[in-house]
This record gives structure tokens, C-alpha cells and sequence, in this order.
């Protein structure tokens, strides 16, 4: 358990952090060998709160903050710091550098690693050219690259380009498997951040394709199926380096992800003390006081059937739903409608997710109960993948709704449940949606209802909703 720092320690550690920034040209803040922010471009402060030291910094469409906790080393124009993020037990380093000093010789480890990671991805990215020159000919190959684009939210972990003959072009992006795993779990993310952009430049991109090392493509898949068709087509190739043809993926085989429940336990079992919570997990304390009061969230939401911590094994994957929970119908909305409204989806070349598989229309909502399952995923900073993460946790509890799992193992009790898809919420503080969330939103099947939730920044002291709406 971390332990609030002597205040003086943290005081101490505050000026020398102080004291080394005052003196750089361009300070710019690294992590995990990633430039993460140009502080010369940025907002930024560091504040001493409830016994820990906080760095922030922020601009328009993007912002960080880390708790500081002991110098690591230092050497010329660089200044590694101990930290954690928001939420996680487990340290990392966070280096400030002066962009503008001169390397020497104690740093030639790390520039020699950035220089091999370098010449890594320009290798992957050649090999994948040729491939796609390969496998598209008289394709015209534009607008490759590899390199990091903070503004647009453009990674160096991928090789992005679009392929266009005449007036038709698509995007496509490729993954190496010598890249960490972050960068699988946040492809398709990137992909469609990558084509929405495009699509401001060219006049017809009618879709996308992923060319991924054969770990990454399960999880992409399965998320790819809860896309929407009308709005791109998507197709995914296992391929990696040394592959002499990439393998189509048949989409058809993945979207149901086979789950296994863990036995309900109440709220109050798994629940820690605000205290805890405030120096280990801030994720778990805003859902704490969630917990206790759901209606926070949307006054529809039943304070009797809320589930925080709900367990959910997939395969040899251990997925923790953040907050399960039901919408009661018996709301009645400023229009009239039930709060538990859904609205119909529109017909699609594929079956959209909610669709009646016997008429191929969407359910009766008049019919039946409407109590609405809801997944309620949090996050206290922005995260790019947030929308698709969510999805994860959608699926499995679509999959065990649509089984009966949840009365087998003691959920919801008394409550009859409607038996289409569930709701889908996304909460964070308002200004911790990330710039790009809206966007990667609009790519989902409109049979998923996603309603996103902005907080006030001070919900330490009283959650308060500074708005609720439906993301699509």
C-alpha cells in the first residue's frame, strides 16, 4: 500500500523538479522512451495534495497528470522522476529533457536503444510497403508514415498510408509484433482515428485495413464486429514480418466472446474505505461513491441492482467490469418516453447488433420488460481507448445476458430484464474524454447505445453531472 510522503520530502522534491525546469530551453516530458508532451507548449503546474506530489500538464485536446514520487537519476538536460499514474500500483518513469541539449556520453545507452527502435520501425515499415505493393497492384501507396503526430493522436507504434487507383482509395495500418502491447490492445483504436482524418481529405475512403501480428488480431476482431457498416467496411489480415502473403480474417467467426461469470458478491464486500481509495485507485474511488448512489450517474439507474468489481473470465483473460448495473424503465424522460427508451437501429448489409435474428427488425421495444442491462466503465484521465476497452466488457456481458448467466449466479434478483443488447456508459470527468472519443464513437453500430457522462474535476469533494447525453 503507498504511504502519504513526508511533507518535506515531497517539498524538497518539488523545488528540485522546479529548479531543473527553470533552467531548460525546451523541456519536454518522456515516458517509456515516448515524448508525451512539449512543455514549452503547454500548461502545466505541480501541487502538493493530500500528502502527494501532482504533476499536470495540458492544451487543447489533450492533458496528463502523474504523481511524483523520488528522483531516479539525473544527468545533462534530463531528469528521471518515480511516478504512477492515476489509478495504477505500478511505478514508472518519467523523464524531463531539454529537447535542445547536445547528447553525451552517459546517455549513449538510451539514444543507442531510441536510434535501434528507429531503424526497427523504418525496417517494418519498407517490408509492409513491399507487401502491399505486392498484394495491390497499380495501387498508388500516399501519405505513409510512421512517426508520432501528438496533434492529430497519430502513434509511431504503426505504419499508416492510404492506397488509392483513380478516384477510390482506402486507409491501412500496420502493426509489428516486436512493438509493446499497448499497441495491440489500441490498433483499431488508431486505425479509425487514422481514417477519420483522412476521410477531411480525400472524397471517397470507403474503409480500412489492419495488417496485424497474429496476437493482436483476436481482440481487433472482436471489437471490428461491433463497428457499423453502413459507416465503413473493415477488413482485417493476420501478417507479420517475413509473412510472404497476409491471411484474410473472416469477421463472421468472432463477436461472441465465450465468458465466465464469477458468483455475485455485494457492493458492500468489495467496497474500501474512502481513505484507501484516496492513496491507492482513484478509478475505485469515484466508483465507490457511484456505487452508493447510482442516480449520480442517471436517475434511471436502480440503486438496488449495482454491481461494482463484477469478474468476467474470457478464456485465460481475467476481464473486471467496472460498475454492472440495470436502467429501470418506470422513468419517464422530459419527452414523455421512458428514460429506458432505446433507439432503433438502421438496417445494415450485415445484422446490426439488437436485431430481432428471426424478423430482421429491431425488437418491439413496447413489448416485454425494458429494464435495461448498463456497463458503466470509468476512467479519471483521458484514454484514448476508452470506447473500445468498453466494448470489451459489452460484449462479454451481452454474451452472458443473452445465456441467462447473470440469474445463475445470483445477479439482479427480482428484476426482470429486457432482452436486448445492454447500455453502454462511458464516465470521466469532462474534461478527461479524449479529444478523439467522439470520433471513434460514431464508427459503432448504432445498435449500441452509448450515453457518455461528463464530471466535475473536483468529484473528490461531490460528484456532480455537468452533462449526460447519447453519443451517437
Amino acid at each position: 500500500m503507498a504511504l502519504r510522503r513526508d511533507p518535506e520530502l515531497l517539498r524538497r522534491l518539488q523545488e528540485e523538479v522546479d529548479s531543473f525546469l527553470a533552467g531548460l530551453r525546451r523541456p519536454v516530458l518522456f515516458e517509456s522512451g515516448v515524448e508525451l508532451c512539449d512543455l514549452s507548449a503547454s500548461d502545466w503546474r505541480m501541487t502538493v495534495e493530500r500528502g502527494k506530489l501532482l504533476f499536470e500538464a495540458w492544451k487543447p485536446g489533450r492533458s496528463i497528470a502523474r504523481r511524483l514520487e523520488s528522483v531516479a537519476d539525473r544527468g545533462r538536460g534530463r531528469l528521471r522522476i518515480v511516478t504512477r499514474k492515476p489509478g495504477s500500483l505500478e511505478p514508472s518513469a518519467l523523464e524531463f529533457r531539454d529537447l535542445d541539449a547536445p547528447a553525451v556520453s552517459e546517455d549513449a545507452p538510451e539514444v543507442l536503444g531510441r536510434a535501434d527502435q528507429v531503424e526497427r520501425r523504418a525496417r517494418f515499415r519498407a517490408e509492409c510497403l513491399s507487401l502491399l505493393a505486392n498484394q495491390y497492384p497499380g495501387w498508388k501507396l500516399e501519405r505513409v508514415s510512421h512517426r508520432s503526430d501528438r496533434e492529430h493522436s497519430f502513434s509511431a507504434w504503426y505504419t499508416r498510408g492510404v492506397a488509392r487507383r483513380n478516384n477510390i482509395a482506402w486507409a491501412f495500418l500496420g502493426l509489428s509484433d516486436s512493438e509493446a502491447p499497448a499497441a495491440a490492445d489500441s490498433a483499431l483504436a488508431y486505425a479509425l482515428i487514422w481514417l477519420d482524418w483522412l476521410r477531411g481529405h480525400y472524397d471517397s475512403l470507403p474503409g480500412l485495413k489492419l495488417f496485424l501480428p497474429p496476437d493482436a488480431v483476436p481482440l481487433a476482431a472482436h471489437r471490428a464486429t461491433c463497428l457499423n457498416p453502413r459507416a465503413l467496411q473493415i477488413e482485417i489480415f493476420e501478417w507479420r514480418e517475413g509473412q510472404a502473403a497476409p491471411r484474410p480474417i473472416d469477421l463472421k467467426d468472432f463477436g461472441n466472446v465465450e465468458t465466465r461469470l464469477a458468483p455475485c458478491r455485494s457492493a458492500k464486500a468489495v467496497a474500501l474505505r474512502p481513505d484507501e481509495l484516496c492513496r491507492l485507485q482513484p478509478e475505485r474511488w469515484l466508483e465507490s461513491l457511484l456505487v452508493r448512489d447510482p442516480a449520480r450517474i442517471d436517475p434511471a439507474l436502480s440503486p438496488d441492482h449495482v454491481y461494482p468489481q463484477v469478474p468476467a473470465f474470457s478464456g485465460l483473460d481475467r476481464g473486471v467490469i467496472d460498475i454492472l448495473g440495470v436502467r429501470r424503465a418506470a422513468f419517464i424522460g422530459h419527452s414523455g418516453e421512458p428514460i429506458g427508451h432505446s433507439r432503433n437501429s438502421i438496417g445494415h448489409s450485415r445484422e446490426p447488433i439488437g436485431h430481432s435474428r428471426e424478423s430482421g427488425n429491431p425488437p418491439d421495444a413496447s413489448a416485454g420488460p425494458r429494464n435495461r442491462l448498463a456497463v458503466i466503465e470509468l476512467k479519471v484521465e483521458e484514454h484514448i481507448n476508452l470506447p473500445l476497452q468498453a466494448l470489451d466488457y459489452w460484449l462479454r456481458v451481452k454474451w452472458l445476458h443473452e445465456r441467462g448467466q447473470f440469474r445463475s449466479f445470483g445477479y439482479f434478483a427480482g428484476m426482470d430484464l429486457a432482452s436486448g443488447p445492454p447500455l453502454l456508459y462511458l464516465v470521466a470527468p469532462a474534461f478527461r474524454f479524449h479529444s478523439t472519443t467522439d470520433a471513434v464513437i460514431r464508427y459503432l453500430d448504432p445498435g449500441i447505445e452509448v450515453i457518455k457522462v461528463g464530471l466535475n474535476q473536483a468529484w473528490r469533494e461531490g460528484v456532480k453531472v455537468l452533462f449526460r447525453q447519447n453519443a451517437l
